[in-house]
């Protein structure tokens, strides 16, 4: 990758903010191979970086709903079940973002009340909003391997482990909200350097994916 490419890269939005997402849960899984006190410095910067994303992304309702309202209903050539399953995806996206608002304002005593019913809430329609996205591309592959004619075998490739890349994504991310559940119904329990990992990878991926859109 050339130094241009970098920098264009670090200079978006989205580019920037997996940057940071990527060092966030590079530094967590460092920490399973270092002492004590340099596993605690780097728990501060993966925290320090964590809300750095936070932070932007009190700035992304506007891109959200622009988002949701140009899809609509989505293409008519779509499959149906597709596009109910990402109209879904993106109202609850919609719903994730004032709720995280309210939970970060609490949080720093801007408003009152405990934060912490709205965390619960925020972990619980991001898990939601990530197994529609898996149950959504399983359905896309399935439409692939099943429905579509007339594509080339290239093309048939490129989208097939798109949707796979996806699923991986998600399903480390999924991972990782129910790790953050805690001794909910569905939690699980998990140390910071698996969580650093499952984050790393879906971060790469997302990365690969930021590359591939700019090429």
């Amino acid at each position: 990758m050339k130094l241009a490419e970098v920098i264009r890269i670090m200079e978006s939005f989205r580019g920037r903010e997996k940057t940071m997402r990527t060092l966030q849960y590079a530094a967590l899984l460092i920490t399973r191979v270092t002492n004590e006190s340099c596993s605690d410095k780097l728990k501060i910067i993966s925290s320090q970086l964590g809300t750095g994303r936070l932070i932007t992304r009190l700035f992304d309702d506007l891109s959200m709903a622009g988002y949701s309202l140009h899809y609509g209903t989505g293409p008519k050539q779509e499959d149906l079940l597709a596009r109910i399953l990402q109209v879904f995806e993106n109202g609850l996206y919609m719903l994730y973002f004032p709720v995280e608002h309210i939970a970060w304002a609490r949080q720093n005593e801007v408003l009152p009340g405990s934060e912490m019913p709205f965390w619960g809430v925020c972990l619980l329609i991001w898990g939601l909003s990530l197994g529609v996205s898996i149950t959504k591309s399983l359905r896309q592959i399935y439409v692939l391997e099943t429905k579509t004619k007339g594509s080339s075998h290239e093309e048939h490739n490129k989208k097939w482990m798109s949707h796979v890349l996806n699923i991986v994504m998600q399903s480390a991310d999924l991972l990782n909200c129910l790790n953050w559940l805690g001794k909910s119904p569905f939690g699980i329990q998990m140390k910071p350097w698996h969580t650093g990992l499952l984050g790393l990878i879906s971060s790469l991926i997302g990365f690969q994916k930021i590359l591939t859109m700019n090429k």
